[in-house]
């Protein structure tokens, strides 16, 4: 039924902007999920950094300790010591560079599994649908304990409504945006909406969902 004194045309394109607000909203959520993975990225990319410059002193404190390796100079003693540091900073160099790219494979292998389930069972694959909420309620399950400290017997109820969300939200979903920004976006909004009812402070902070 139209409102009074509103024509038809005018009550779509209400209809039409608030759905396009909406998905701009979905949309923003989603980008800024994206930013975060990338930020977590980035940090691990400073501990490498880090990692080197400790590795590229201690190559120096060795070099110039080897170049007045003579009596009245640098012990043996403590060349021995700056060698085993070198080697120490080195081996912290390589761990972090393999973590890294732990941390990269495990992001991108992730994504990948959940848009391709989703992408499927938008093209009305229910198998791979079920797996993809399936996938989903045991990455979120973990998500909502993390942040439920105390209060852990409401993780199922929140796990529930986030993968009925996923569902009744699907068609919103945007194929040329990553997967998991776009449903841990709606599993933030599905807990701070819980913290709120139950009369909580809901400072989410948009962190990696892992």
């Amino acid at each position: 039924m139209l409102r009074r004194g509103m024509p038809g045309g005018a009550v779509s394109r209400q209809r039409a902007l608030a759905a396009l607000q909406t998905h701009e909203a979905e949309r923003t959520q989603a980008q800024s999920k994206l930013d975060q993975q990338a930020s977590l990225i980035a940090a691990s990319q400073a501990d490498v950094a880090a990692s080197q410059a400790t590795l590229d002193r201690s190559k120096l404190d060795l070099g110039r300790a080897q170049t007045l390796r003579k009596p009245g100079y640098v012990s043996e003693e403590r060349v021995t010591t700056l060698s085993a540091d070198s080697r120490v900073a080195r081996s912290q160099v390589a761990k972090a560079q393999a973590d890294l790219q732990a941390q990269r494979q495990q992001v991108a292998s992730l994504e990948a599994e959940l848009k391709r389930l989703m992408l499927r069972g938008l093209d009305g694959d229910p198998v791979a649908w079920r797996a993809l909420l399936s996938e989903m309620r045991g990455a979120l399950t973990p998500f909502f304990k993390r942040r439920l400290i105390g209060r852990e017997a409401d993780t199922e109820d929140l796990v529930q409504d986030c993968l009925i969300a996923i569902h009744a939200k699907r068609a919103t979903y945007d194929r040329s945006l990553p997967f998991t920004a776009w449903a841990y976006a709606i599993a933030r909004y599905k807990l701070i909406d819980h913290l709120r009812r139950q009369g909580r402070r809901h400072d989410i902070p948009l962190e990696d969902a892992s």
